[in-house]
């Protein structure tokens, strides 16, 4: 096992884990605890964070090629704002919901139910 990513964030930690896993890159994710809800915040918290890791040396630069794609987009689209059709609240670019009222925002393709 190799380590790409260290990050308290377990829910973006299993998103990535998921995002890689649909690309064909097998991966495990060590430490997936909660580490505060076990009462051992007293411990070095960066070093028990959940660690990403890939099962094959050879998937490594692949793995991280894509996490450094993942986080572009990430980056482009909670920059943008958009408005909810439903209430016109402006809400983040990589929102699939409203924030205010919980209505869908479409997608660049214009389906709220699709993927941006």
């Amino acid at each position: 096992m190799i380590e790409l990513l260290r990050e308290p964030d377990t829910a973006r930690m299993g998103l990535l884990c998921s995002i890689l896993e649909s690309r064909g890159i097998a991966t495990a994710i060590r430490n997936p605890g909660d580490w505060n809800a076990l009462g051992l915040s007293h411990l070095d918290r960066e070093r028990n964070w959940p660690v990403l890791c890939v099962l094959r040396e050879e998937d490594h630069a692949t793995a991280l090629a894509i996490l450094a794609e993942v986080a572009t987009v990430d980056e482009e689209r909670s920059a943008e704002e958009v408005l909810c059709p439903a209430c016109g609240e402006s809400n983040p670019g990589n929102f699939e919901i409203c924030w205010a009222c919980g209505a869908g925002i479409p997608s660049e393709s214009g389906d709220p139910d699709s993927p941006n």
